[in-house]
């Protein structure tokens, strides 16, 4: 991580350092979200076949049941690339979904969560979101499979979240109880086509002059946060989808000059554009869909956390405690 321009600020310092394959390291985490108000987390998952990555944290957290906090999966199903270091195209584990067997295996392996006192559950389903529900080959096949085992474990079905972060949302609304945004990426990948196609032609031109001069300047124009927290305040959503706000963004550190950098939020903006995420949600969504999510708790490589850092300390934590009390 090293800075691009004058008053970038990279690299980013957290304010604790910490290693999530403690137990303890992991209550610390936990007593930080309750007390400034976060009630829950929502963890990354990735399977290949049966193969886990980024586990350990979480099957920590189910094997000890004095941890105090709510949680739920995001099935983020793509395949696993070099991304944290700007290579997208080289490929380490490609996605498997193949079928009834492979679907047995991996609803086997969601059990011992669902069943956890803790997970979140709406009307007694598991919710489970998926990142991208269209790369998956027999989709409804595969719900369809998995409500019927739930079902035979005692639940009423699975609680799925569609992830909305393009301009290909609510297609299939009818296979989903749920939808839940995903910033800044919808606000970004949702705009006006001829707008998509002008920063795409200013792209090639920066990365020619790249080249040509031999420097590596940012080739995306930096974006102000406000101009995101208004566009995601401004989509019209369907009933029963989940808010989500975000705390700035910088991927830098993976993608160099080719990385999206929005400015940081002061605490103010923050809390404006989360309460405003909050009534926006209430005022839309049934009593029991009263979600918002934060991305992210500890995405230090895209710029986006709510971890305390040595520059901007607990602030965001505080915004949101000082709205959770209202």
């Amino acid at each position: 991580a090293t800075p691009f321009f004058k008053g970038h600020r990279q690299p980013r310092i957290p304010y604790n350092y910490y290693d999530l394959s403690r137990i303890d390291d992991i209550k610390a985490q936990v007593n930080i979200a309750n007390e400034y108000g976060v009630d829950g987390f929502c963890f990354y998952h990735y399977w290949f076949g049966g193969k886990l990555l980024l586990e350990i944290p979480v099957e920590l957290l189910l094997a000890d049941r004095s941890i105090s906090i709510e949680f739920c999966f995001s099935w983020a199903n793509e395949p696993w690339a070099r991304t944290w270091d700007g290579k997208n195209k080289d490929i380490l584990i490609n996605q498997n979904y193949g079928g009834k067997k492979e679907w047995i295996d991996h609803f086997n392996y969601f059990l011992p969560f669902f069943k956890d006192k803790r997970y979140i559950k709406i009307q007694n389903k598991p919710l489970l979101i998926i990142y991208k529900y269209k790369s998956i080959p027999r989709f409804k096949e595969m719900i369809s499979y998995w409500n019927k085992l739930a079902v035979e474990n005692g639940f009423a079905g699975i609680h799925l979240v569609e992830t909305l972060r393009d301009k290909t949302e609510y297609l299939d609304k009818d296979l989903f109880d749920a939808f839940v945004e995903f910033e800044p990426a919808r606000s970004i990948n949702t705009k006006s086509y001829f707008t998509l196609w002008y920063e795409r032609v200013v792209r090639l031109v920066n990365t020619m002059m790249n080249k040509v001069m031999k420097r590596t300047n940012i080739i995306n124009k930096r974006i102000e946060f406000s101009d995101i927290a208004k566009s995601s305040l401004s989509h019209k959503n369907l009933p029963n989808t989940y808010g989500c706000v975000f705390t700035g963004w910088d991927n830098s550190p993976r993608k160099k000059e080719r990385s999206i950098i929005i400015s940081e939020p002061s605490q103010i903006e923050f809390e404006k554009f989360l309460s405003s995420k909050m009534k926006k949600v209430k005022n839309n969504n049934s009593k029991e869909n009263q979600f918002v999510f934060i991305n992210a708790w500890n995405e230090w490589a895209e710029g986006t956390y709510l971890e305390p850092d040595t520059v901007n300390g607990f602030m965001y934590l505080e915004a949101i405690q000082k709205l959770s009390k209202k």
